[in-house]
């Protein structure tokens, strides 16, 4: 009986991660949403690049 119970919990694991990321599935039950993750991670990437300086023409 112990052994059925196990492998109806590994079966279930696998059928939900097989199409979502489990990672994806927490960020849901959370509230984030993949596109807040997608600005947050293109804002600390747009942060992390130095803007030239201008100069001046002599």
């Amino acid at each position: 009986m112990r052994l059925l119970f196990e492998i109806l919990i590994i079966g279930t694991l696998i059928y939900l991660g097989w199409e979502k990321p489990f990672k994806e599935r927490v960020n849901q039950v959370r509230g984030i949403s993949a596109v807040k993750q997608s600005v947050s991670a293109m804002e600390r990437t747009l942060a992390a690049t130095p803007t030239p300086t201008p100069r001046s023409i002599p």
